[in-house]
């Protein structure tokens, strides 16, 4: 494991560059996000995905959210096309917040063939942002805890086997939020918003912000 001191919010480009060189390998890389620390692997690396199931020891049913920096990458990855939708989008992005969508096509990777939603991320989070840009494609992002275990905001709360377990940390020290992402999960065809999780920020603010789309 190679360890770099790292400012998130503003990132030492050869550092971002040394982690966007292993993930583009396969490797896995600890790193901050805005809410918590995360463990990352580029989402169409099916060897490594199931390396962070296990670092975790997470359920093979249990999904990854990805990690994006354009918006166009939901639409090609759900199969969703919609106005309405990309305009909402654009409203609460960047942001501490997962969206699960429905996935309506197939995907060239077979493991998230299996899952009826699709988690996406955009951060409000340098750092996070540049190590997508570095590999060019969507990372998965997960919490960087044993399943089941709190979700660690600084160095200090890592678990040793998850720390040593990764190719790269990069460490930020504490976390802005200190807490996860806020879930919600949208039903396109019906128009339906409902919060799955807590989280960094208000579901009431995202709710108000879905339907004020909707009428507008």
């Amino acid at each position: 494991m190679r360890r770099y001191i790292i400012d998130p919010f503003q990132p030492n480009q050869e550092v971002v560059d040394v982690a966007a060189q292993v993930l583009r390998k396969g490797g896995v890389v600890l790193h901050p996000t805005e809410t918590v620390y995360g463990l990352a692997v580029v989402y169409d690396n099916e060897p490594a995905l199931q390396k962070v199931r296990r670092l975790k020891g997470r359920q093979a049913y249990q999904p990854f959210s990805i990690m994006i920096n354009d918006l166009h990458w939901i639409e090609r990855l759900t199969g969703i096309r919609d106005a309405v939708l990309l305009a909402f989008l654009r409203r609460v992005f960047p942001a501490p917040l997962t969206i699960l969508l429905p996935r309506i096509r197939s995907l060239d990777i077979a493991y998230w063939n299996q899952f009826e939603y699709l988690g996406f991320r955009l951060p409000d989070h340098p750092l996070s942002r540049a190590l997508v840009e570095g590999v060019r494609k969507p990372m998965i992002t997960t919490s960087a805890n044993r399943s089941g275990r709190p979700a660690p905001s600084s160095p200090e709360d890592l678990d040793p086997l998850i720390r040593d377990g990764v190719d790269v940390f990069l460490d930020g020290g504490e976390t802005r939020f200190k807490v996860p992402s806020t879930i919600v999960q949208i039903s396109w065809p019906q128009r339906d918003i409902k919060c799955i999780r807590s989280g960094a920020i208000d579901f009431g603010k995202i709710k108000s912000i879905f339907f004020e789309t909707l009428e507008n």
